[in-house]
């Protein structure tokens, strides 16, 4: 290929040919400017120069080709310029990136200022060129200012989408980010695009995202693919210009990353796990790796043939051989790599290989210089400052060290081994919570890690035993699974050990917590124990089997897991095994003296004081000095209340250690005890403390006790001490506030809690006797105390809780709660048959619920107490009722028998006190036997006594008998009389109901006989209005107008004249309806049916034709004509009377709503009496509502010859049947009276009614009194609408409620 310049004014040209360039480019130079050339031709020399190396013509040419004298020739082609300026600036940018220039910061400074200088003047010619803006972009990359070069390639991509360099600058930017799915789908819109542009080693880029991104398979198959691409490149080169072809940019980089890719399978992927799987892997796996290994080394070899001196390849081949432990070679590949590379990353991961080489030889100062330059290097190298962190804990340096495994965290927030190594350091620091956490995480990122599950049970053990002992279980588990098969020793020994110490903690502290529980809840907490024991004993057996020990072997590096083997068969109960492991370790180590000390105290559980010494005392002949041996053989000698020789040894120990605390304390109890009574009274512990030489002793204890406390301020049981002295003097407020700081302080020592359960004994009381507080205020909180003391610290098999059960049952006793008092004996005894005291107490109690019960006076007789000084005047002198309170009253038989049977039982205890037969508390039944006697004399005048109550509570019992069954049968005939009466009313009002029930039914039948009566008259006087409506019968209303049905009512008008002008039906119809109008809302509602009827009526008299009708119909009509118009007269007078009787009515009832208002307070319940009267007057209205009618369907049924007779007489009668309106405002009971003379109708009849109108507001004639004069009203109409009467006088305690 030749690059052709044209000649000006011809055709021909001058070629110069690539492969021919001169070294000098000062001749092509001239030919370019003299005919002048096209600006692109000058680029593509340029550009040839530059790929051929010729670094030196490549300058020459630029600079002449951006001379400022050339603009005024091409000023025209300013995209040619801008693409100079561009190519210029890319060559600066380039050069600073080189390796050499790493470390002239100076100079590379320089050569970007000169890039950004050439990228200005390219912006001067055409601001809206991409390329400028995508060089611009590269440049920023190159100084790491990602925002803006991010922002440079946008605003290309804005102008060109599919700008195959924007798209891959943005793709790299994206990378470095961390954004891989962004700079992948980058990478392949660039690729899809521009898929012959793009340069090959886009896909380097895209494998790497897909590596990043966890695909590994496509990552590998872009990287092939790049190698292929680079393989046809060199079988056929694009052009022949370059003599010898050269791999194609980033063939090198993907034959390493695919090599890395085959090492790390072949590891499994790396880590302590992987390494040790593979160490155990054998047969086709082990095959496999090899392969895969040696594929990854062929990888490498290749890259490094391509390149000598890459920096990459040297590094991952430097690794390869420390994996081999060839550290020659990996130092020498190492320096190579640092030597060959300018890139501060690369050399910092050489820095490292050199420096774990050498951590491997354990050349520590050497390893050391290394991490710390390769940290200098890149302070984000994780495993450069991993390493550091190594060193610098080596070396004790612990703060230094923290901060390089922060940094490894901050770097690596996933990595196990820094989260491992963080908790551990936290946890020696004390921060628990921080290094639980750190544990935790490196559980749950590598659950298959066994180190990290032993570091966290490690942390948990002190404060959650069972989580720790989890955490070992899980951590033997996993070295037992990545155990090869056929091998031993993987799980260490110490593991196995620390599973069983726990497992026998855990046991001990369940039977330590179901101490004082019963029934169900105590069978779980023994299964759970013996399961505990269980698991313990085979995690021993387990410690022995890694050791390759057997039990019986006793060798040295079993001796302390075969030692808690032992202690752990002392637990279960099997004290003969536990012997004779205990000599087994003293058969191998004669001077293992925990064995001669266990076995003393096996010795003295047995009863065996005399071997127990002997055992102790093999002790000395290893340590004379030992001051546990002496406390152990001076704790015998207090057994045996030996107290001088139990002084001797303990200031044995003092001889050794004048500050022995337990030696002091225990010094300080002996003291305390020797002011203590063996037995007796209150009187005589009081006696005892008066004396002066007890004073002193209780000097002297108080002075050990202080020794204690000023060398240990902490120190509970001198504490304690102190208390108890307090309260032995009397100061019991002193001594309180002492044991309850002890409680808070501790809630693991029982003395504190009895000691304060003491001194509420010692509570003052009233001249009652009762404590203060209430009946047993004080000794139920002592009570309440006593048993949490059981409940907490004490289980039924240990040696101390039959005294704290002496305890309880004495604070029982003193607060007569005798049945409970006998119970806790009862218990203390079938745990400890051979204490004296028990049964001596216990004979009390009996006693003393005999004689409570039958009123009999015995003076307490304090019976001896084990319990601690603090105790002391705990009792107090108390008596039952005297003989006389006894004869003033006769107890129960019941109780009587009861106090017979505890006086024989108080009997055979005493008995069996003073029988003797008492060896171990020889000293204490000695001190008992005359106490016992003198309860013995005494019983025999109580028996006696409680004999005469017996006989005197069963006569008494026997009379009360008699007189229970006289009251029994006296009460018996009462309830049968009772019985008797109530029957009879039952039955009267039985016959009562049936009575008013048939009253109610014939009261029934005769309102229907009413009903069917009307019936009947309604359908004749339908019938007659038929006839009216006839031709005859309009003709002679019209020959008889003064016969008018209707009458004026006014004042004017009294009677009817043959003057008054004749009106129609249908003139007078609308005369009582213009009147209508004018009167009140509710009267006009209720004369609606009315004047509907009248209306229907007039109406159809009005339409129909005239016409002829025979004989009959005129008849009927002339005698119905006739009917009215008697009526009408008759009608108009009463209507005078009847506005006089109104208004008399209305101001009487005026006067009586007054009076009514003013009894209305204060009256509720006649208010209700009345409402219920009310009622009843409504159910008997419409029953006189049924009579009008029938009497009115009579009246219209008369001949018409005596209408105004027939008129008069019904309302004659009607007036006699129904009281006056006056007489019914008088009183509600008005309308049961009327009621009653018609049909003797009782309240429960008006129930029945179907409608009903108030009788207060009608008047004789049955029309509402604000309707007289206006209208007749047709009777039937009341009983088929019910009117709302409109009476502004009625009262509103009585309203008027429609049906």
């Amino acid at each position: 290929m030749s690059l052709l310049i044209p000649i000006r004014e011809s055709d021909e040209v001058v070629e110069v040919r690539y492969d021919e360039l001169p070294e000098d480019p000062s001749d092509v130079i001239d030919i370019l400017k003299a005919e002048l050339a096209p600006l692109s031709l000058w680029i593509r020399l340029a550009v040839q120069y530059y790929r051929q190396g010729k670094i030196d013509a490549f300058n020459a040419v630029v600079t002449d080709g951006t001379d400022p004298g050339l603009e005024e020739y091409y000023g025209e082609s300013k995209r040619e310029r801008v693409a100079f300026f561009n190519m210029l600036a890319a060559y600066f940018c380039s050069q600073a990136q080189l390796p050499s220039m790493a470390s002239d910061k100076a100079k590379r400074d320089e050569l970007f200022n000169q890039a950004n200088i050439n990228y200005t003047q390219a912006d001067k010619i055409d601001l809206r060129q991409p390329m400028t803006w995508v060089g611009k972009g590269m440049l920023l990359l190159a100084k790491h200012d990602l925002p803006r070069a991010m922002g440079q390639f946008d605003t290309a991509l804005e102008a060109q989408p599919n700008n195959t360099a924007a798209l891959l600058g943005k793709a790299c930017v994206a990378y470095t980010r961390g954004d891989y799915q962004l700079a992948l789908d980058t990478y392949r819109q660039a690729l899809k695009t521009n898929p012959s542009g793009c340069p090959p080693s886009v896909r380097l880029g895209l494998g790497l995202c897909y590596f990043k991104l966890g695909k590994i398979a496509k990552a590998c198959s872009c990287w092939e693919r790049l190698l292929q691409i680079d393989a046809q490149l060199q079988q056929h080169p694009p052009s022949a210009a370059a003599p010898t072809p050269t791999p194609t940019p980033g063939s090198v980089e993907a034959l390493t990353a695919l090599a890395i890719v085959e090492l790390n399978n072949s590891s499994g992927g790396g880590g302590a796990a992987a390494a040790t799987a593979a160490a155990g892997a054998t047969g086709a796996v082990a095959q496999q790796r090899r392969q895969a290994v040696m594929h990854a080394m062929s990888l490498l070899l290749r890259a490094r043939q391509l390149q000598p001196h890459n920096a990459l390849v040297l590094s991952q081949l430097a690794n390869h051989f420390f994996f081999k432990r060839h550290y020659a070679k990996v130092e020498e590949l190492a320096l190579a790599a640092y030597h060959a590379t300018e890139q501060p990353a690369l050399r910092a991961d050489a820095c490292w290989h050199i420096a774990r080489a050498y951590h491997a030889q354990a050349e520590l100062d050497r390893a050391f210089q290394y991490y710390y330059q390769a940290v200098q290097h890149r302070a984000d190298h994780p495993l450069a400052q991993y390493g550091l962190g190594q060193l610098y804990l080596g070396r004790g340096d612990t703060d230094k060290a923290l901060s390089c495994f922060e940094a490894v965290l901050r770097l690596q927030p996933d990595s196990v081994d820094a989260s491992r190594v963080l908790g551990s350091l936290y946890a020696h620091q004390g921060k628990t919570e921080r290094a639980f956490h750190l544990l935790q995480r490196a559980t749950e990122l590598r659950p298959d890690d066994a180190d990290s599950w032993v570091e966290l049970g490690q942390l948990v053990e002190p404060s959650d035993p069972q989580r720790a002992v989890s955490c070992y279980e899980r951590a033997a588990k996993l070295l037992e699974r990545q155990q090869p098969a056929g091998s031993a020793g993987a799980v260490p020994m110490e593991l196995y050990h620390n599973i069983g110490v726990l497992r026998h903690q855990l046991a001990c502290r369940t039977m330590q917590q179901a101490a004082g529980s019963q029934g169900a809840e105590a069978a779980a907490a023994t299964k759970k124990t013996r399961e505990l024991l269980a698991q313990a004993d085979r995690a021993y057996s387990k410690a022995l089997e890694a050791a390759g020990v057997q039990l019986s072997q006793f060798k040295a590096a079993a001796t302390t897991t075969t030692y808690n083997l032992a202690r752990l068969r002392e637990q279960q109960a099997r004290s003969s095994e536990a012997a004779e492991l205990y000599k087994g370790i003293l058969r191998e180590h004669p001077n293992y003296v925990d064995c001669y000390m266990r076995l003393g105290v096996l010795a003295r559980q047995q009863g065996n004081i005399y071997e127990a010494a002997e055992w102790f005392k093999e002790v000395f002949a290893v340590d004379p000095t030992q001051p546990a041996a002496w406390s152990l053989l001076a704790n015998l000698h207090v057994l045996k209340h030996e107290w001088l020789p139990a002084q001797k040894k303990f200031e044995r120990i003092l001889m050794s250690d004048k500050r022995d605390a337990y030696a002091l304390v225990a010094l300080g109890n002996l003291y305390f005890n020797a002011v203590r009574p063996t037995a007796g009274s209150a009187q005589a512990t009081a006696a005892a403390a008066a004396d002066p030489k007890q004073a002193k002793n209780l000097r002297q204890a108080h002075t050990f006790y202080y020794s204690v406390l000023e060398a240990d301020p902490s120190n509970v049981h001198a504490a304690n001490g102190l208390g108890m002295v307090l309260a032995e003097k009397g100061h019991l407020a002193a001594a309180r506030d002492v044991f309850v700081q002890l409680r808070e302080a501790t809630s693991e020592v029982a003395d504190v809690w009895l000691n304060l359960a003491h001194l509420s004994l010692l509570q003052p009381q009233t001249s009652t006797g009762a404590p203060v507080g209430g009946p047993g205020g004080a000794h139920n909180v002592a009570i309440k105390m006593y048993e949490n003391v059981l409940k907490r610290f004490y289980s039924g098999t240990q040696v101390g809780e039959p005294s704290v059960e002496l305890y309880l049952a004495r604070a029982y006793y003193e607060c007569d709660k005798l049945a409970e008092c006998k119970r806790t004996l009862q218990r203390a005894i079938h745990c400890c048959p051979h204490m004296p005291l028990l049964w001596f107490d216990l004979a009390a109690a009996h006693e003393r619920s005999a004689l409570l019960a039958v009123g009999l006076s015995l003076p307490f007789i304090a019976a001896p107490s084990s319990s601690s000084a603090s105790a002391a005047g705990a009792s107090q002198a108390s008596s039952a009722n005297g003989a006389a309170s006894g004869a003033a009253r006769v107890p129960p038989l019941a109780d009587v028998h009861r106090a017979v049977a505890d006086l024989a039982a108080a009997r055979r205890l005493f008995e069996h006190v003073v029988a003797g037969g008492w060896t171990q508390q020889a000293q204490q039944a000695r001190d008992l036997v005359p106490l016992a006697q003198q309860r013995l004399s005494r019983l025999t005048g109580f028996e006696a006594q409680a004999r005469e109550v017996l006989s005197v509570a069963e006569t008494v019992h026997a009379d009360a008998l008699r007189r229970r069954q006289q009251i029994e049968r006296a009460e018996q005939q009462r309830q049968q009389q009772l019985a008797r009466q109530q029957a009879e009313a039952e039955a009267a009002a039985a016959a009562d109901k049936q009575r008013r029930q048939a009253e109610a039914l014939e009261t029934e039948a005769r309102l229907d006989a009413a009903r069917q009566r009307w019936q009947q008259q309604q359908s004749t006087q339908r019938d007659l209005t038929a006839d009216d409506d006839s031709a005859e019968g309009r003709k002679r209303r019209r020959k008889k107008p003064a016969a008018d049905d209707f009458i004026n009512d006014s004042p004017q008008a009294e009677t009817p004249t043959d003057d008054a002008p004749t009106m129609s039906a249908g003139e007078r119809l609308a005369e009582m309806r213009s009147k209508r109008k004018s009167r009140s809302k509710k009267q006009r509602i209720a004369d609606d049916d009315l004047v509907d009827d009248s209306d229907a009526e007039l109406g159809t008299a009005d339409a129909a034709p005239t016409h002829d009708a025979d004989a009959v119909e005129q008849a009927s009509a002339a005698d119905a004509a006739e009917s009215i118009e008697a009526d009408a007269v008759t009608d108009e007078q009463q209507s005078r009377k009847a506005k006089k009787d109104k208004k008399d009515k209305k101001d009487k009832k005026d006067k009586k709503e007054k009076k009514h208002k003013k009894e209305k307070k204060g009256k509720k319940d006649k208010k209700e009496k009345k409402q219920r009267k009310e009622d009843g007057k409504k159910g008997d209205d419409a029953l006189d509502s049924v009579l009008f009618g029938d009497d009115d369907q009579q009246q219209q049924q008369q001949p018409a010859s005596q209408p105004a007779a027939a008129a008069g007489g019904q309302k004659k009668k009607r007036r006699q049947v129904f009281d006056s309106d006056d007489e019914a405002d008088e009183t509600p009971a008005a309308a049961d009276d009327a009621a009653a003379a018609v049909g003797d109708t009782d309240a429960d009849a008006s129930e029945m009614m179907d409608a009903s109108v108030s009788s207060e507001h009608m008047t004789p004639d049955g029309a509402s009194g604000d309707q007289q004069g206006e209208i007749e009203m047709e009777p039937e109409t009341q009983l088929a609408e019910p009117m709302d009467t409109a009476d502004t006088a009625a009262s509103a305690d009585e309203p008027t409620t429609p049906q």
